[in-house]
């Protein structure tokens, strides 16, 4: 699925690094901090999630779409315009973050959340702003560059909780503080590296221009995505507790080894992708994807398989005594969960390489309806088990509706121009964003 040995192994070499990073992190927060400040600090993580995923739909997602299409001269010239893009996507990210989050804070005076209001802003930032720099790495084929520069970001905030956890300082706001050192570090690092600054204000509006074609959709997507993916853990931190929360998140942080593999392969097949499309086509596109469909699946489903036959093996190592029969669920739900994930995460792959977005925003409407109508009746009802399946269901969902369309789109983009030029044209650019 990733072209070379060596190319495969710094890829999952460095998502490891992240993944296992974050897993850690989660393993000693829980320990630590315990389930129920563990699930606030959750609720706070929401925040950077969405600020990511928002920038990955405006900035990163488009530009690994549209960059290996372009011939060199012209990639020069648009990743300096995507620089730009990105610059005032952070300005605009910290404003609107410091204000939001300040309100919340007016409105809910709680002492866990006191001297939060700049580390979570500045992690915010500073998360967003990396994940700019990471797949900017990836663009360039600069694979070892890119794992270099995570090992600052993730490694360096694990050091850091090492040193609070030492200090006796480990509280939501100094983990908060650990991230945005951290993920700043790396960020500047990354951004003293890159090459491509030259623009022009035409150059800046095409870009713009085309990333809005397809970027609105993703990032109303990831809007969606916000509120559907997290309506089932509100519901469940409200209705239950923050405990309950916790042990969601704890179970999800436990499927590591899954996540390190689906991250991985979002670093590396949107590329393989456009090559695929430029090369050969729709049908190309279509047998890369069906291809890689295959391998992936099969190999998600052996391993959590075995996880859902023995979760004691991956929980007891990890929590000790934090296991309870709710986790134990929780983590079975997750084995569940990722054969979805993966199904979804291929298909908006595909999606995004013929620039084609609206049907991923569509289906993510949908979902998001069904979950906000559900999850607190289901949640009241069936407790955690309730909040567990609603997160299963869901996925295979949101995997059917885009199964279901990934053909209609393919028998539409045989009758659309491919887009292999930079600008583009505003015509065949507006068509092919449906």
């Amino acid at each position: 699925m990733i072209r070379g040995r060596a190319g495969a192994a710094l890829v999952l070499g460095d998502q490891a690094l992240v993944s296992g990073t974050q897993f850690l992190t989660t393993v000693l927060l829980v320990r630590e901090l315990g389930l129920a400040t563990f699930g606030v600090y959750s609720l706070l993580g929401m925040a950077i999630v969405l600020a990511v995923g928002l920038q990955q739909g405006l900035i990163a997602q488009p530009m690994m779409a549209i960059a290996p299409k372009l011939e060199s001269a012209e990639r020069a010239r648009y990743l300096g315009a995507a620089a730009a893009l990105q610059a005032g996507f952070t300005v605009l990210c910290l404003a609107v973050a410091g204000m939001i989050y300040g309100f919340v804070l007016m409105q809910w005076d709680a002492e866990i959340l006191r001297g939060t209001w700049a580390p979570l802003v500045a992690a915010l930032g500073a998360r967003q702003l990396h994940g700019y720099v990471r797949a900017g790495f990836y663009v360039r084929g600069e694979r070892r560059a890119a794992l270099r520069n995570d090992a600052l970001a993730y490694p360096g905030q694990l050091a850091l909780l090492g040193v609070l956890l030492v200090l006796d300082r480990l509280e939501i706001a100094t983990v908060l503080w650990a991230i945005a050192a951290a993920s700043g570090l790396a960020a500047g690092s990354g951004l003293l590296r890159q090459r491509e600054w030259r623009t022009t204000r035409a150059e800046v509006a095409s870009a713009a221009a085309r990333h809005w074609r397809t970027g609105r959709w993703l990032a109303a997507m990831q809007g969606l995505q916000f509120f559907a993916s997290n309506s089932f853990l509100v519901a469940a931190a409200v209705l239950l507790g923050t405990g309950a929360l916790g042990t969601i998140k704890a179970a999800q942080t436990a499927m590591g080894v899954l996540n390190v593999g689906l991250l991985a392969m979002e670093n590396v097949l949107p590329i393989r992708a456009a090559h695929e499309f430029m090369e050969r086509g729709q049908s190309g596109l279509a047998h890369y994807v069906a291809r890689v469909g295959r391998r992936g699946f099969a190999a998600c489903a052996a391993l959590s398989g075995l996880i859902a036959v023995a979760p004691g093996m991956v929980l007891h190592p990890l929590y000790g005594a934090e296991v309870s029969p709710e986790l134990t669920f929780a983590l079975r739900g997750f084995c569940a969960l990722y054969l979805f994930s993966f199904t979804i995460m291929l298909l908006q792959i595909a999606f995004r390489t013929l620039e084609r977005t609206r049907p991923i925003f569509i289906a993510y409407a949908i979902n998001t309806a069904v979950a906000v109508l559900i999850a607190t009746p289901v949640v009241t009802r069936f407790g955690l088990q309730g909040a567990v399946l609603g997160l299963v269901s869901q996925q295979a969902l949101m995997a059917g509706l885009l199964a279901l369309a990934f053909a209609a789109s393919l028998q539409r983009a045989r009758r659309q121009p491919i887009l292999g030029n930079w600008p583009a044209g505003p015509t065949s650019a507006r068509r092919s964003s449906d």
